[in-house]
């Protein structure tokens, strides 16, 4: 769900390449295209899956062109008749369901009823419920210039939402929820209360609608080309490949476009003229859309029994995202494409992102704690900075039914009152790896008054999530000593003072020169000046073991030989020197190197200062930087320091124990 709308989806790909023709094959083809355009319609509602027919269409064309036409629904239509809600009971699990008409052309009217419905009590005893489905999609702009006739009556929607309950009224199904129109919205204390069994209404559901918007020309080559890759890759590395075995034995993956296809010369003919680059790019700007960044997604898919993505005229199990994903990282394909701009490249690769922890969730079915959702998600985008956490409630198997949503509470309160759940639940030490002034709150409204402590869930952030315990185990055998202040805005941590921060080596650090790389370094740290404790290889042994910091290798015996190599490699031996300045890359857009007092040298914030302190705090799994404030101290952020990274602290002497009142 979006409580506020975000930014629409476009109805054609920007980022898809220019369709290789030429003037006389495109006026060909428009001239098919048009002569045909009644006959596609019968057959634009297609299933790539054996397993699940093609979903019949239940309007046959009545003479007008689908992308001619005028879609009805402007504000002068009926604007008299608004639909008014009745209250829905303020507790249990009763719910709305739209029930959508059928029509005779996709650019009829929107005609359904609505009907209360009761949910089961048990997600796993059904019994005699109505089946229904729910729809997860983004909301687009939030112009209201649509609508729906319910019930004789008008509701508002967006274009988003009109285009999205068009393809839906095409399919066999007829009762579906949808946030936007189910939930009475200028209602507050119905919001929370719908909120709070959304995981309920997605997991009861008996099939999730992924609307992902209208398809572009080159959507029919993309999905062709993720399909044949997912059976090249089973060809390759046979059934047990991973992923590919949860997708349905029984069916047999296939695509069947429109008549044509909107390509020049016909489907085979113009597929044979493209490169395999061409292809690839095809595929993977399928993902590149605003609905893989959404929050409220994750749920909505996570917890259904059955999900099947809906792209303009195409219908095909959301199973084949986990098939494609795995396939393109077996096959090694998945790099940025030179055909695609960088932010579509970003897009795809963010898509990837959910589509793995998705597939953790859904197909591993692996449960986590709220602060562990929170951070694995926290790229993920919503409208409501409120949504960042409410949006993965029901996902939370640490979560009780004191905690609910409440949409009359500020952004700030929220994010206090989920914090001091954090505190009490004994996860602080996991809140803290994601808070900071480290994470732009300087940026942000809602962080202006929010303690140091507590996270700016609003913020993207870093990806603290990545933190590897069996690295990071600053602690020792310490547990967390926590307390929150009487005013409730300050944390008091006992931890031991470590060092404070001396010198910085900033920017980006250019690994095609070796040599010269680490003459910088020498500039900010010579050996000489360093800790006793460091040998000649120094440099190499803080970056070699920061970078799995950061980048997890436990799933990965040998990358922890792959970095050290580097070091002994000459900077033309390209694989490994890219490899490892790709991560670096990464790394120091949020950290830069660093020279404690003592000599010792680690990574630490960016907008660490010089005299910040570096700590470890009992029962935490890195060093954190933190500034004096008069009396109390700010947090800064967590910090990698080589020496001080497996409990050493606790078994030195002379270090210094501290009640530090972090606000």
């Amino acid at each position: 769900m979006e409580a506020k709308p975000s930014s629409q989806d476009s109805e054609s790909n920007p980022s898809q390449p220019a369709l290789p023709q030429d003037d006389s094959s495109s006026r060909s083809a428009s001239a098919e295209m048009q002569k045909n355009e009644r006959d596609d319609q019968a057959h634009q509602v297609t299933s790539i899956s054996a397993g699940v027919p093609p979903l019949p269409v239940v309007y046959d064309g009545d003479g007008e062109d689908e992308d001619e036409a005028e879609p009805p629904g402007g504000a002068d239509v009926h604007e008299s008749k608004i639909y008014r809600y009745s209250p829905l009971p303020s507790t249990g699990k009763t719910i709305r369901l739209l029930c959508v008409k059928p029509a005779k052309s996709i650019n009829d009217p929107i005609i359904c009823d609505m009907l209360q419905v009761q949910l089961a009590d048990d997600d796993q005893q059904l019994g005699h419920r109505p089946e229904y489905a729910a729809l997860s999609y983004t909301w687009g702009d939030p112009i209201f210039d649509r609508h729906i006739i319910c019930d004789g009556r008008n509701i508002p929607v967006t274009q988003h939402l009109d285009a999205a309950l068009r393809r839906f009224r095409a399919t066999t199904w007829w009762m579906i929820w949808v946030d936007a129109v189910c939930i009475d919205q200028s209602s507050t204390p119905e919001r929370n209360q719908q909120i709070s069994i959304m995981g309920h209404i997605y997991t009861q559901a008996k099939m999730v609608f992924v609307y992902l918007g209208e398809a572009g020309q080159w959507d029919a080559v993309g999905i062709k080309h993720m399909i044949s890759l997912i059976k090249m890759a089973r060809i390759v590395h046979g059934e047990s490949f991973e992923h590919l075995s949860d997708v349905d034995r029984n069916r047999v993956i296939r695509l069947r476009e429109p008549r044509n296809a909107g390509l020049p010369g016909g489907p085979n003919e113009f597929l044979g003229r493209l490169t395999e680059d061409m292809k690839s790019t095809a595929a993977q700007a399928v993902v590149a859309r605003p609905w893989f960044t959404r929050v409220w997604v994750i749920q909505e898919v996570a917890l259904s029994s059955s999900a099947t993505v809906l792209l303009g005229p195409y219908q095909f199990p959301f199973d084949v995202f986990f098939a494609y994903l795995a396939a393109i990282l077996k096959l090694g394909l998945s790099k940025p494409k030179p055909s695609m701009t960088k932010e579509a490249n970003m897009d795809s690769a963010f898509a990837f992102i959910t589509i793995t922890r998705l597939a953790d969730l859904k197909m591993k079915r692996k449960r986590f704690g709220l602060v562990e959702l929170l951070g694995r998600f926290r790229k993920s985008r919503a409208s409501d900075p409120r949504d960042k956490i409410y949006s993965l409630l029901g996902l939370a198997n640490d979560i009780d039914q004191t905690l609910t949503p409440d949409y009359s509470k500020s952004d700030n309160d929220v994010y206090l009152d989920y914090a001091y759940h954090l505190v009490q639940t004994g996860n602080a030490m996991e809140m803290l790896l994601h808070a900071g002034i480290a994470q732009d709150r300087e940026k942000t409204e809602v962080a202006s008054t929010l303690p140091s402590w507590v996270p700016d869930w609003s913020q993207q952030g870093s990806d603290c999530f990545a933190v590897d315990s069996e690295l990071c185990q600053a602690h020792g055998v310490s547990q967390p000593t926590v307390r929150i202040e009487d005013d409730r805005l300050g944390l008091k941590v006992k931890g031991i003072v470590l060092d404070s921060l001396e010198r910085f080596h900033c920017g980006l650090l250019d690994l095609s020169d070796l040599a010269a790389w680490e003459q910088s370094l020498r500039e900010v740290a010579h050996p000489s000046q360093l800790h006793s404790e460091y040998g000649p290889g120094s440099y190499a042994t803080v970056l070699m073991t920061a970078l799995p910091w950061r980048f997890p290798v436990k799933d990965d015996p040998q990358a922890m030989g792959r970095y050290d190599r580097i070091f002994k490699l000459p900077p033309s031996h390209g694989s490994y020197n890219q490899e490892y300045r790709s991560h670096l890359i990464t790394l120091t857009k949020e950290y830069k190197f660093c020279v404690s007092q003592d000599g010792h040298i680690g990574w630490v914030p960016l907008c660490s200062r010089a005299g910040d302190i570096i700590c470890v705090f009992y029962g935490g799994y890195c060093p954190f930087v933190i500034r004096k404030i008069e009396e109390s101290y700010m947090l800064v952020g967590v910090a990698w320091i080589e020496g001080y990274m497996r409990g050493e602290a606790f078994d030195m002497d002379g270090l210094e124990v501290h009640d530090f009142v972090l606000r």
